[in-house]
C-alpha cells in the first residue's frame, strides 16, 4: 500500500470562512428578496380588490339604484354597498371605529408624515373582507370640489391591522362614483390631465396613500413608485 497519498479536505478554518461568506451573501440577498415578495403580494391583492369592487358596482347598478342614486353615496348609506355586493366578516364589524380593522396609524414611504387611523374616514362605516382586507366607505365632505359629483371615500387597508402599515404599501385610497366608476379624487368630466398629476405628487408624502391608487393604475397595476 502507498503510505505517500494524501489525504484531501477542507480544514475547519475553511469551513468557517465559507459560511461566514455565505452568512454575509444571506444579509445581503434575502431581505430585498423578502421585499420583492411583499411588493408582489401587494400589488396582486390590490388588483383583486378594485376588480372584486369594480363587479360589486356593476351589480349594484344592474340590480338596483338604491346604492348608486345622486344621493345615496353621499349618505351614510354607503356602508351598504360593501355589505351587500361585497363579501365581509361578521367578525370584526367595526362600524364606526377604525380600529382593530385597522391599525392604530400609519405612516407615508417617505416617513415624512403620520395618521391615526382614528382621523381618517370621519363618519364611516369599517369591516373586514374575507380576504383579510380592511375597508372604511364615507360620504364625501361638503368641502371636497368632486363631491359634486356624488362620490363616496373608501380607504383599504390590504392586509387589515397587521405590517407594515404604510400608505401606498399596505393602505390606500380612492372613491366611488354614481355612475359606478372607481377612481381618486377628480371629478368624471376631468379625469386627465394637470388634476391627475397633482394628485400623483402627493403620493409617497401620504400617509393615508393618496395619489398611490392613481399612480397603481397609470403604470399598469404596479408599484413603480417605491423599491
Amino acid at each position: 500500500m502507498n503510505k505517500n497519498i494524501k489525504k484531501t479536505g477542507f480544514t475547519l478554518a475553511e469551513l468557517l470562512v465559507v459560511v461566514s461568506i455565505l452568512g454575509i451573501i444571506a444579509v445581503l440577498v434575502i431581505p430585498g428578496l423578502v421585499r420583492k415578495y411583499n411588493k408582489a403580494g401587494f400589488e396582486k391583492q390590490l388588483g383583486s380588490f378594485y376588480n372584486d369592487l369594480s363587479q360589486a358596482m356593476t351589480i349594484a347598478q344592474a340590480e338596483t339604484t338604491r346604492f348608486l342614486s345622486a344621493s345615496a353615496l353621499a349618505t351614510s348609506t354607503t356602508g351598504g354597498i360593501l355589505k351587500n355586493f361585497m363579501q365581509i366578516k361578521k367578525e370584526p364589524f367595526c362600524g364606526a371605529q377604525r380600529t382593530p380593522c385597522f391599525a392604530d396609524s400609519y405612516k407615508s414611504i417617505d416617513a415624512s408624515a403620520t395618521v391615526a387611523s382614528s382621523t381618517f374616514c370621519n363618519n364611516g362605516t369599517s369591516m373586514m373582507l374575507l380576504s383579510g382586507a380592511a375597508v372604511c366607505i364615507t360620504p364625501m365632505t361638503t368641502n371636497e370640489t368632486y363631491k359634486k359629483d356624488n362620490s363616496a371615500d373608501i380607504f383599504v387597508d390590504l392586509n387589515g391591522p397587521e405590517p407594515p402599515n404604510v400608505g401606498g404599501k399596505d393602505l390606500f385610497r380612492m372613491n366611488l362614483y354614481s355612475d359606478a366608476t372607481i377612481d381618486e379624487q377628480v371629478k368624471p368630466s376631468v379625469r386627465q390631465g394637470a388634476n391627475r398629476e397633482n394628485i400623483i405628487k402627493k403620493c409617497t408624502k401620504s400617509a393615508t396613500g393618496e395619489g398611490c391608487f392613481t399612480q397603481f393604475m397609470q403604470d399598469g397595476m404596479k408599484f413603480n413608485y417605491y423599491d
